[in-house]
């Protein structure tokens, strides 16, 4: 008995608590309200009809309501000019104390709008000590999904501060910090987003229903423990609640989860930002991030999910970023966000604040043909002008479909485009794939968006280039992804055409080259050039005996994969790849027999942002016994901070020795440094293709 009174009382007093008249959780010490406006204010009630009285010290005056049957009430309360502090009062009992008039803007979308200087971003410490300012201040959205839309999502309003900044939106802070500055008036950031969630998670559900390619989205997304799938579900917890709290406008980073359907985010993308501005009642402004360049796992996804991103320009009130010349192909999560966040200030400094600040690169307008030319046309191009030469960003083709580099000549803030061959071009494409750089820049030296001149459909199939051994020879056989497809294929590293060689049957290759191969459907080229090198030599097919064992996620082709022939990218996962994860390694390769050597290599990776360094030694030494060895080479690695993702290749020339055995030891700093990220972490050593001649 005693026992059920004291829990009656528990929740009778928890009851007594909920109930209390208060204030919605985004009203609290500290916040932002957006300067001359109409600020709605609201909240809960003990009881149903209650009378309810908001005092606002800017003005001293008093506004009066009542709550509705469910105890919600809301008041519309004039905000100033920008200033503060103020404060709020709520019946003559609860108060709201440091109250700033603003700007106030929302900051939403995926993993690098959430990504914080605490994740690893550049410059993270020099940020953090420069973070102290009552002028900027916080709201986390807690992560939360919901079925349906919710009237409340929790969350507090802070200050920005050296303790508070590195669990922050660093984009958002970034924006915010020059808006600030360039404003000197309080700015307000309400951050709600979730890593990894698509368009369709912060979509309202009517939106999606009505439309059969969004509501595809069992087929679309794979499940994930650490997303949610389910359309609306975060646009219902995380952004519902918020409305109808004023703001200043929206800016959003996220697309790289619709890389699974890229044709469906050029309608699904402006449809989610046209309901949220029917949701508020406000037409405010949307600036968001065009994706970086990543390898994708499919072709051309990225490049596609840009150019819907590019499309939906034609939006109203809307800007968007260009970040391909900062980007890391290796990391979807590019490390300098204060650009980021810097560039998306540029816009909503000149289109809303008046500022005259250039806010965007170059952006394809139109083209022409002149004779063997074409000639492009830019919106913002003044002072246009190429960083760097790089033909493989423009590709140049003529009504047959198959793209070449093209020569690229710039004169009054346009570009010619021809190429020798092509005597009537019909398209030009400009950084268009997953993995391209930016280099094509205006006088504010803000990027181009990759662009492409044709809307032809694609074809992306794939071709496989396989090996085996045959003998002392490679057998390659080219596979592609369908059929009825031809491949054309050239072995000196060429971009395939017409005129290359036509793929009929396997064929072995006993020298070093560089095989390139194209899927052709129905005459059309295939976007997509498959590419892959092979070494061989002395030590090729040769058994190598592994005193380190491999992660089972990066083993590459197995136990021999390291004298297999075929040479990695730059890319850690593209398959050729050894990864030994927290450890040095230690390796003997069986020749056989004796065989005369003088030169070894060897080739190591570096990817610091993917926690892959050099080893900090390579040792090298030879046998005939497998017991004795005699080093023949010593190769040290200083370990220093760089951000390049590169391969180093440990080459060692010696006098020329009949040898049987070659021995690889490499020593692994085996936790990632202090100034890294992943300080204490295990690092990764990564290894490939071992050559002897």
């Amino acid at each position: 008995m005693k026992y059920s009174l004291t829990l009656f009382l528990f929740f009778l007093t928890c009851n007594l608590c909920c109930a209390q008249t208060r204030f919605d959780p985004i009203f609290s010490d500290h916040m932002v309200l957006q300067r001359n406006s109409t600020a709605k204010i609201w909240g809960w009630s003990d009881l149903a009809e209650q009378t309810i009285e908001i005092k606002v010290s800017w003005n001293n005056e008093t506004y009066k309501t009542k709550s509705n049957r469910l105890s919600r009430w809301e008041v519309q309360v004039p905000t100033p000019k920008a200033g503060g502090p103020y404060e709020i009062i709520l019946n003559n009992s609860k108060k709201i104390n440091d109250v700033l008039i603003g700007e106030v803007w929302v900051c939403s979308g995926q993993s690098n709008m959430e990504w914080t200087a605490l994740s690893g971003i550049d410059n993270a410490e020099q940020a953090i000590q420069a973070a102290d300012t009552n002028q900027i201040r916080f709201f986390n959205v807690p992560r939360m999904e919901a079925a349906n839309p919710q009237t409340y999502c929790g969350g507090t309003w802070s200050l920005s501060t050296k303790k508070t900044m590195p669990s922050f939106s660093a984009v958002a802070y970034f924006f915010g910090k020059e808006l600030q500055e360039n404003l000197d008036i309080p700015i307000g950031l309400i951050h709600s987003s979730w890593g990894g969630s698509s368009a369709e998670n912060w979509t309202p559900k009517t939106v999606i229903d009505a439309d059969a390619k969004f509501s595809d989205w069992e087929n679309t997304f794979e499940r994930n423990a650490y997303r949610p799938i389910e359309p609306s579900v975060l646009y219902n917890a995380m952004i519902y609640p918020l409305i109808p709290f004023d703001i200043a406008g929206v800016i959003w980073y996220q697309g790289e989860t619709n890389t699974a359907n890229p044709l469906v985010y050029r309608r699904l993308f402006p449809a989610m930002i046209k309901s949220w501005r029917k949701a508020w009642n406000k037409d405010f402004p949307f600036y968001y991030v065009q994706i970086a360049p990543y390898r994708y796992d499919k072709p051309l996804v990225g490049a596609l999910v840009q150019e819907a991103q590019l499309m939906s320009m034609s939006t109203n009130k809307v800007g968007m970023v260009v970040t391909n010349d900062i980007g890391n192909v290796n990391d979807i999560h590019p490390q300098n966000k204060l650009e980021v966040g810097k560039r998306l200030a540029y816009w909503a400094l000149n289109k809303n604040y008046g500022k005259n600040i250039v806010c965007s690169g170059p952006l394809y307008k139109s083209f022409k043909k002149e004779g063997n030319k074409l000639r492009i046309n830019f919106k913002n191009g003044e002072g246009l002008y190429l960083k760097t030469s790089n033909p493989e960003n423009f590709l140049i083709a003529g009504a047959n479909g198959i793209f070449y580099p093209a020569k690229i000549n710039i004169a009054k803030n346009t570009l010619t485009a021809s190429h020798p061959d092509i005597e009537k071009p019909a398209s030009l494409r400009y950084a268009f794939s997953n993995t391209a750089t930016g280099n094509l820049f205006n006088s504010a030296h803000l990027p181009a968006s990759a662009f492409r001149t044709d809307d032809w459909p694609f074809v992306l199939t794939e071709v496989m280039i396989k090996m085996k051994r045959a003998g002392k020879k490679i057998l390659i056989e080219l596979e592609p992804e369908s059929l009825d497809t031809e491949i054309r294929y050239t072995l000196d590293g060429t971009r395939p055409g017409p005129d290359s060689k036509k793929y009929t049957l396997p064929f072995s290759v006993e020298e070093n080259l560089q095989v390139k191969a194209v899927a052709v459907k129905d005459g059309n080229y295939s976007t997509v050039i498959s590419s892959r090198k092979f070494v061989l030599n002395t030590a090729t097919f040769s058994e190598v005996d592994l005193k380190s064992e491999y992660s089972e996620h990066y083993e590459s082709t197995g136990k021999n994969a390291l004298t297999n022939g075929a040479i990695g990218s730059l890319a850690f996962n593209d398959g050729n790849w050894q990864g030994f994860e927290g450890k040095n390694l230690q390796l003997t390769i069986d020749l056989g027999e004796k065989k005369k050597i003088k030169t070894i290599r060897t080739h190591f990776l570096q990817d610091q942002k993917s926690w892959i360094f050099l080893p900090t030694s390579v040792h090298i030494s030879v046998s005939n016994d497998a017991i004795n060895f005699e080093q023949v080479g010593l190769k040290k690695n200083t370990l220093q901070k760089d951000d390049h993702v590169k391969i180093s290749n440990t080459h060692i020339d010696f006098s020329e020795k009949e040898i049987r055995y070659i021995r690889i030891e490499a020593t692994s700093i085996q936790e990632c440094p202090e100034w890294h990220p992943g300080n204490g972490g295990a690092s990764w050593l990564f290894i490939d293709e071992i050559e002897a001649y």
